[in-house]
């Protein structure tokens, strides 16, 4: 509890200046950040295997929040000049927020529902065996997770402010490609890991693995399915719906 306490306002602080960078159409200078935050925290993590700490994942929790609050504080200091906010500028943005923000908060939490729930939902009805089996699966299509987001999280400013000029089917002509490259991605990569998956399993994970190819598969199909899912919701956001 210490350890998330102690790594939340850094994960925040980051996090928030993802978002605003990326507002401000610069992905750039999110790439620049997240490459100086993934060398913080291996270098912290690294630091913290070489030190033997008995609770590494405590340990991990705590690098992780001092890896995020630099890059925080140094997000802080590269928006300095355009970033001017004055005391009484904040309760009229809190309450503008509120108005289309509070049913984020709705979405948000259904979502983590959906992403998270099969492994309490699974631990219940067979055992932890087959719980790690499915984590396992899901790990080999971490990196469609990533792209997924990383789409939205570049192209949702766009698509505002194509909104916002009036350009609606230019907009939705663009989410209808993207939907179908991504989903195309999904299949090939699926498709690349099935060929793979003798030489990758014992590689990754071990031999104790069984299933991994059919769990793949399934999964495969649910990462397409939340392509097209995402790529719909990301409109509607624009759309203020």
């Amino acid at each position: 509890a210490y350890a998330i306490a102690i790594s939340l306002l850094g994960v925040i602080l980051r996090e928030f200046f993802r978002s605003y960078f990326f507002l401000r159409l610069r992905p750039a200078a999110v790439l620049f950040l997240d490459i100086v935050f993934v060398a913080l925290l291996f270098g912290g993590l690294w630091a913290a295997v070489q030190m033997k700490f008995a609770s590494i994942n405590i340990a991990a929790l705590v690098v992780l929040g001092f890896a995020s609050m630099i890059v925080g504080l140094a997000s802080v200091f590269m928006a300095r000049d355009e970033l001017s906010v004055k005391l009484a500028d904040i309760p009229p943005a809190l309450k503008e927020t509120w108005q289309q923000g509070r049913w984020a908060l709705g979405g948000v939490t259904v979502t983590w529902l959906q992403d998270q729930s099969y492994i309490y939902l699974l631990s219940a009805m067979v055992s932890t065996a087959e719980t790690a089996e499915a984590s396992a699966a899901r790990l080999f299509l971490a990196p469609l997770t990533l792209l997924s987001v990383g789409f939205s999280r570049v192209l949702m400013p766009r698509w505002a402010y194509m909104a916002h000029e009036g350009k609606h089917q230019e907009l939705i002509d663009m989410a209808n490609r993207v939907k179908w490259i991504l989903v195309s991605m999904v299949v090939g990569y699926v498709a690349v890991l099935l060929l793979l998956k003798d030489w990758l399993t014992p590689l990754l994970l071990t031999k104790d693995y069984t299933q991994t190819g059919s769990l793949i598969v399934l999964w495969g199909v649910l990462f397409a399915i939340q392509a097209v899912r995402s790529n719909y919701s990301a409109q509607l956001q624009v759309f203020k719906r």
